[in-house]
């Protein structure tokens, strides 16, 4: 998302199952509900039916952006838990659904973090104030923004950056994607971990709660 006249605003969607990654960015679409639809048309197939998708964060953020979207075009089944929804289900065509969890139910830290403590691929860094100009457009491409925008980025990391030609559509969505991989990595990580020490197997609970 970016922020604009602090109001937040989905850009671009991506996700990642298991061995490609899809992107949909908003200047390709007239609306961000056309972006959003679009995107969930390319999820919402028989050759997905019954996969559980995460999105960290998902129950406080993302949920908040494309339920009502969704409720357009979906029949959607929500599972509210102390006022969050913990688990959404979205069914479609003759018979078949997807469902949509929050990961940080299941590991409540930052991704940042998780990857490093689970050793998978690292999130990577983004200029979100940049994004946040409203003078910025999506197709921006130019030099790069000033390392002050970069939250956290380590010096080396920027300057080798920098010596780059900067294309803000390209690293928005190499980072999007990139968050895809990483979370994709860990929960079949933690998957594999819980099984194999406990002989259970975490898709069948949706919170850690449970799970425990």
């Amino acid at each position: 998302t970016r922020t604009i006249n602090n109001s937040m605003s989905p850009y671009l969607i991506s996700f990642f199952d298991g061995s490609k990654s899809f992107s949909f960015y908003l200047s390709d679409f007239k609306t961000k509900e056309e972006m959003i639809l679009t995107g969930f048309k390319a999820i919402c197939k028989r050759a997905y039916n019954k996969y559980i998708i995460y999105a960290h964060n998902f129950a406080l953020f993302d949920s908040i952006f494309i339920i009502k979207t969704l409720a357009s075009e979906y029949e959607l089944e929500p599972l509210i838990k102390d006022g969050k929804i913990i688990q959404l289900t979205i069914h479609f065509g003759e018979g078949y659904k997807i469902i949509l969890r929050d990961s940080y139910l299941m590991l409540p830290s930052s991704l940042r973090k998780l990857c490093s403590s689970f050793k998978v691929e690292e999130k990577s860094y983004f200029p979100f104030e940049f994004l946040n100009n409203p003078d910025v457009p999506l197709n921006y491409i130019g030099k790069i923004p000033d390392f002050k925008m970069w939250n956290g980025i380590p010096l080396e990391s920027y300057s080798w950056l920098n010596s780059q030609s900067w294309n803000l559509r390209d690293e928005a969505i190499k980072y999007c994607e990139q968050d895809c991989v990483s979370l994709f990595q860990l929960i079949s990580k933690f998957a594999s971990l819980v099984n194999s020490n406990w002989n259970i197997n975490i898709h069948r609970y949706p919170t850690l709660p449970s799970l425990t």
